[in-house]
């Protein structure tokens, strides 16, 4: 199995839990080539992958948590939930808004579990990423610059 394929297994609630980031990252290693570049782009790749992962865990969350909002709703922020990784209580106040809105009776609470459920999904993230970008080549080293000529290298002595 490829790391792609383990991503792609999950897309419910049993096969999230079973899903082994351990595992995903073994296998992103183990795929990587070793040309720098080609190695490059493969990491860019499996962040890619990740994000869309991560849309998708964070869509089976809001299932869960929050299936009194209408599932349009849900899955703008499920798609979206990259963007509010920084500003978790801006997610949470659109969360209360859009609760309110549609009449459900405990918006602070759906608002809080949306919270609880971001929170998981953007360290399952995080923990992937740095994972995948800790296998990041380092860049060459910069060539010595050459010598500055002097007016004296200029000039040929006899």
């Amino acid at each position: 199995m490829t790391s792609a394929e383990l991503l792609d297994r999950v897309h419910t609630l049993a096969t999230l839990e079973a899903f082994d980031a351990d595992q995903y990252l073994a296998l992103v290693a183990s795929e990587l080539p070793t040309e720098a570049e080609a190695c490059q782009a493969a990491l860019a790749t499996a962040c890619e992958q990740i994000e869309t992962l991560i849309a998708r865990v964070m869509r089976i969350r809001l299932d869960l948590v929050a299936d009194a909002l209408p599932a349009p709703t849900r899955r703008v922020f499920a798609s979206t939930i990259a963007t509010y990784a920084n500003d978790l209580p801006l997610l949470a106040e659109r969360v209360r808004d859009v609760a309110h809105r549609a009449g459900v009776t405990a918006p602070e609470r759906i608002a809080e579990g949306v919270g609880a459920a971001a929170r998981e999904v953007l360290a399952l993230r995080d923990r992937l990423r740095a994972g995948v970008l800790a296998r990041m080549p380092a860049p060459p080293e910069p060539e010595a610059p050459a010598p500055e000529v002097t007016f004296a290298d200029m000039i040929e002595l006899d």
